[in-house]
């Protein structure tokens, strides 16, 4: 049973169902409560109740097949953190004398009631004890991210009293677990000594394990530890730390003005045919779904105004965009960039990776630009299939570093719905997000000009170039999270919405392209499978494609083929002149 719930769930084997899902799920509980009181099949009812449950909890949570109910969700997350405590104990009973103990997602529900009990997630009133108790249970049976959350309730005091040696050992376990936010924490703690001696050489090869997990603020802190290591900035870096995690902060505050939060309408992806094909296979992997969007990085725009606009400003349009100049304190001047050629990203570790929708599908002109020439294809997809909340919102790797929500097993960039940004063309607007930054921007010139100031004597003039290129190159990592929300007052009839990431180069969920004909291949970040799985989806057949008939049906194969039988083919009814 709760394998069937589980193909309702996820399209394996059938189409999507909630309704399914949820009345399977709830079967399934049953029959795990029953069978676990009978010896024969007790060993299985181990493992399945605590999963059971723990499904059903969460699609009372989410309105999954159900109507939302957060008390209800508490309940059943209750009653699955002790089936699965029971169940590690009774796996602990039963096993040979040094035998690893394998206990898969079993601890998960523990981590998620701990979080219920801060939270106040449909429990009244909210309690730290219990929070600190089921995480330490969750982190005790060796869940990473429950590590993370008890090592920074012993730092931060949350249901036990303050303790930075417990603190740095549960962040050491779960850095060597594979856990990223484990590997930023220690790295701090080795580079601030607190906690930890201070270490440079730890300090740099931590936080570069966290970059390539693609942890949030890890590119800030490598950028410090590099600093460091050069002998520009000292041991106590926590104030300028804390300067450019101020500049992230309203970076990420800018980002949210632009997050599209709409119920109705739609927007429109234009895209080639091969690109489909690769969405819908004809022979789908068993267990991993292909309908995800690929995230093309920035240098493969045409554009050579692509995200200039709130560094250098057009002069015609833009003569009122006075706090520029704080921002292209750091950048390089626009005389030593190529007028045709986008903001230059070589040389740079970071960069970002973009999805272009427009507001209005399957219109003449965006046909002409983007479609092909009309011999291209529109993917229509309902706003409501994309996530519009600010909290896992984040443009360049930004989540939240007081918790962390992604378990063991579940990928962090490919669990998460993408979300839209609206681009802005206006000059007010611009000025805006530029007056925000101008204060922050101001500081951290002035610290760089000091620490500049201070090692003069002491470093070479070379050094002292490259630690300034270090801040430069960390604050415009930072900015490019909004650098792509702004475009000329020009473009303002494409109504455009991005979808836009931001990666290291040697995070690990860079992809080359090796199916389209670029050399060298284009890099590329994949999306959440999401596409064509929406009430509302279509795809429009372009125009000026021949033999539309024969593509309808390739199409519609493709999608039945890849049990996402929500989307509509159909042909564009713009007639090209």
């Amino acid at each position: 049973m709760l394998r069937l719930a589980d193909a309702y769930g996820n399209g394996k084997g059938t189409t999507v169902n909630e309704r399914e899902f949820f009345e399977w799920t709830r079967k399934a509980v049953t029959s795990a409560e029953r069978a676990a009181k009978e010896t024969k099949e007790r060993e299985m009812a181990f493992e399945d109740l605590p999963t059971a449950l723990h499904n059903l909890a969460l699609a009372y949570r989410d309105g999954t097949g159900t109507n939302q109910n957060k008390r209800l969700y508490f309940k059943w997350m209750k009653k699955s953190a002790e089936a699965a405590e029971a169940s590690i104990q009774k796996a602990r009973e039963t096993r040979e004398k040094d035998q690893e103990l394998k206990l898969g997602d079993i601890p998960n529900p523990m981590f998620r009631l701990a979080l219920a009990y801060k939270d106040g997630e449909g429990v009244k009133p909210r309690s730290v004890k219990r929070y600190f108790a089921w995480m330490k249970k969750a982190a005790e049976v060796g869940l990473p991210a429950a590590m993370v959350n008890l090592a920074l309730a012993h730092k931060n005091g949350e249901g036990t009293s303050p303790n930075i040696r417990k603190y740095c050992s549960w962040m050491e376990r779960a850095a060597k677990a594979g856990e990223a936010e484990g590997m930023y924490y220690l790295a701090l703690a080795y580079g601030t000594g607190i906690g930890k001696r201070y270490d440079n050489g730890q300090f740099l090869e931590w936080i570069n394990k966290a970059v390539k997990e693609n942890q949030p603020h890890a590119f800030i802190a490598q950028g410090i530890a590099e600093l460091q290591q050069l002998g520009f900035i000292s041991k106590n870096f926590m104030p300028f730390f804390q300067t450019l995690y101020e500049l992230d902060t309203k970076v990420r505050q800018i980002q949210e003005k632009h997050i599209v939060r709409a119920s109705r309408g739609s927007v429109a992806h234009y895209t080639v045919l091969p690109a489909l094909y690769s969405m819908l296979p004809e022979n789908p992997t068993t267990g991993r779904k292909a309908n995800s969007l690929r995230l093309y990085n920035i240098a493969y725009v045409n554009d050579p105004r692509e995200g200039k606009r709130l560094v250098y400003p057009a002069k015609k349009s833009d003569p009122s965009l006075a706090n520029a100049e704080h921002l292209q304190e750091f950048f390089p001047k626009e005389s030593e960039i190529e007028p045709e050629s986008p903001i230059p990203w070589q040389g740079l570790r970071f960069s970002v990776y973009i999805g272009s929708f427009a507001l209005v599908p399957d219109r003449l002109d965006l046909w002409r630009a983007y479609g092909h020439d009309g011999e291209g294809y529109c993917i229509v997809m309902p706003l409501s299939a994309f996530n519009q909340e600010p909290e896992t919102a984040r443009i360049h790797l930004m989540q939240s570093d007081v918790r962390s929500d992604v378990l063991e097993g579940e990928d962090r960039d490919r669990d998460v719905v993408p979300t839209l940004y609206e681009v802005y063309y206006q000059s007010s607007q611009a000025e805006d997000a530029l007056a925000r930054l101008a204060g922050t921007l101001k500081k951290i010139k002035a610290a760089k000009d000091e620490m500049a100031t201070e090692n003069r004597g002491g470093l070479s003039p070379e050094s002292l170039e490259t630690g300034k290129g270090l801040i430069d190159s960390t604050v415009r990592a930072i900015v490019s999270g909004i650098l792509y929300l702004y475009k000329d007052k020009a473009y303002e009839n494409e109504k455009e919405v991005r979808i836009l990431k931001g990666s290291d180069i040697n995070a690990k969920r860079l992809r080359f392209d090796t199916d389209a004909e670029h050399v060298p291949a284009h890099l590329y970040v994949e999306t959440k499978a999401f596409l064509f799985d929406s009430e509302h989806s279509q795809i429009i057949i372009g125009p000026k494609v021949k033999e539309k008939t024969a593509v309808d049906l390739n199409l519609q194969k493709r999608l039945a083929c890849n049990n996402l039988l929500k989307t509509q083919v159909k042909i564009s009814e713009i007639k090209y002149r």
